[in-house]
């Protein structure tokens, strides 16, 4: 069967030829439908990358967070004026006590440098130091922008836990987003044990900029058709620079602990399912009527965590659309 997206897959595997990346994951759909799934070069050394590899989205697991903020606003239990302060008092020092949840969504804020994706600060410090830390100098919020790594994500994850109901930020996400919509291997932060469990299933990252800085040989740049290519094509070229692990991200607490603005992972391919069901009408995972909402403890919850999840929201996606 000839390949769907040939120059786009060609890219990519060339990119894995010239040490660009050591290899990378692909999924397109349209209309809900596969177009193209494709695994091509290594997930770590010595292993191939496949189409179920746990894979580190990084900044692209920010949407998880906004589509669940999204629900609590559609559901009536936050509005996107409303200060964050009201939810989370502790909050409002340093003059943040006007920053709403509508500047969290659209980076405008005023509190970027503060938390990290990557440390493995526990959770309620990190809360605790962000609503502690001060408004950046001469920021307005809603107005003055720049981009908030990791800051704001822990903040509106922890308005949702609370609004929720959740001790666990991590379980939040499971319960009311990715169990919901059968997205069976993705977390955001997952259990040890299925760390464990999944093994060489969980892709590394590497650092191969110093690659991309003009270090490719000589030999290698440029393409049959590009004048810029050397005179002499067969000289030896140098050795790439080695590609450089990532060791947070690729470490244990990398992938347990949960950080909504980078350490979400999972295959390609369920991630696409999650903006199916934004954009087109999925019916068969519909997240409005996929979970029961019990107000008890179930078996499911973790010990001392009470199923607050969110009522119903009415069908066919999760934003209310009219896909149909």
């Amino acid at each position: 069967m000839p390949d769907p997206l040939p120059r786009t897959a060609a890219i990519l595997r060339e990119g894995v030829e010239r040490g660009l990346h050591l290899g990378a994951q692909l999924y397109v759909s349209a209309g809900g439908e596969p177009v193209e799934e494709l695994a091509v070069g290594e997930s770590r050394p010595g292993v191939a990358v496949a189409e179920d590899t746990l894979m580190l989205w990084m900044s692209m697991g920010k949407p998880i967070t906004a589509i669940l903020i999204a629900r609590l606003v559609d559901a009536g239990r936050l509005d996107v004026q409303q200060p964050v302060a009201e939810v989370i008092p502790e909050f409002a020092g340093g003059g943040k006590q006007e920053v709403t949840v509508a500047h969290l969504l659209t980076h405008s804020g005023g509190f970027r440098n503060v938390g990290s994706n990557w440390s493995s600060e526990a959770w309620d410090c990190v809360i605790r130091r962000i609503s502690e830390s001060t408004m950046e100098e001469e920021w307005v919020p809603g107005e003055t922008a720049g981009y908030h790594t990791s800051s704001s994500w822990f903040i509106l994850a922890e308005m949702a836990k609370r609004q929720l109901g959740y001790e666990d930020a991590a379980r939040m996400y499971r319960r009311e987003i990715f169990e919901p919509l059968r997205m069976t291997d993705c977390w955001i932060g997952m259990p040890r044990h299925r760390w464990i469990d999944y093994g060489t299933r969980v892709g590394y990252m590497f650092d191969t900029s110093a690659r991309k800085r003009g270090s490719v040989g000589e030999g290698e740049r440029g393409g049959p058709d590009d004048d810029t290519s050397p005179t002499l094509p067969h000289s030896p070229s140098p050795p790439l620079p080695e590609a450089r692990p990532l060791n947070f991200p690729n470490s244990e607490a990398g992938s347990t602990l949960c950080r909504p603005g980078g350490s979400a992972r999972g295959p390609m391919r369920q991630l696409g399912r999650f903006y199916e069901q934004i954009l087109v009408d999925r019916r068969d995972l519909d997240l409005a009527h996929s979970r029961l909402v019990e107000p008890a403890p179930t078996a499911s919850a973790e010990p001392g965590e009470a199923s607050a999840g969110l009522e119903p929201l009415a069908p066919p996606s999760l934003l209310s659309s009219d896909t149909a």
